[in-house]
């Protein structure tokens, strides 16, 4: 592959008031840490949608213009009420699970559509979205992790396509392009802008 490519993911940036008290809680489980895990900042928050891989700048474009043309993205419900060990056959990660939801669902499966349509093929793995609050999750050891929260919804109204670079502490995430959710507007019987309406 050529230097130029990057490593690239679509995903949802996490709005407040989840974004803050899942930093809280995450603070308040790292003071007990004994293991060592990679606590991720809370500015690096994310719900990953699609892993791209790594892709050229060009092959990005044209699926940044394909999304805006083909996507249609509404806002969408975002609840968590559990934090568990991830994947739960061998966990690596600890994340913040996202309670099921059809929408998502379909929001990522028109995302890999449309992937594939330029020639990507994800890997075939069940979609279980989650936020990844640590990594390095010990295999033995670890200390008790309250599985059940107050459960927290929240309204994403923002798609991002990130890169991803790799560094020595961690990945860090820059966003390349950017999408607002679009709701239906009877007065005008078309869609809106998000962020237009809300105005």
């Amino acid at each position: 592959m050529s230097n130029n490519n990057m490593r690239a993911f679509v995903g949802l940036p996490i709005p407040e008031p989840l974004l803050s008290n899942l930093s809280a809680m995450a603070s308040s489980l790292a003071a007990l840490d004994t293991n060592r895990m990679s606590w991720v900042v809370e500015q690096n928050y994310h719900l990953t949608l699609l892993f791209l891989e790594e892709q050229s700048p060009q092959w990005l474009d044209d699926f940044a213009q394909a999304l805006d043309e083909q996507l249609y993205f509404e806002p969408q419900e975002i609840s968590v009420s559990r934090i568990l060990p991830f994947p739960e056959s061998s966990p690596k990660h600890l994340a913040a699970m996202i309670d099921h939801n059809g929408s998502l669902l379909n929001l990522h499966n028109d995302i890999k559509r449309i992937a594939a349509s330029l020639g990507y093929q994800a890997e075939k793995r069940k979609f279980m979205p989650h936020i990844t609050l640590a990594r390095k999750f010990p295999r033995y050891g670890h200390q008790s992790i309250p599985p059940a929260i107050d459960k927290i919804t929240v309204e994403a109204t923002e798609l991002i396509v990130y890169e991803s670079q790799l560094h020595q502490d961690g990945a860090r995430y820059f966003p390349l392009y950017g999408y607002e959710a679009l709701i239906y507007d009877d007065d005008y019987q078309t869609y809106q802008d998000y962020e237009a309406e809300a105005v």
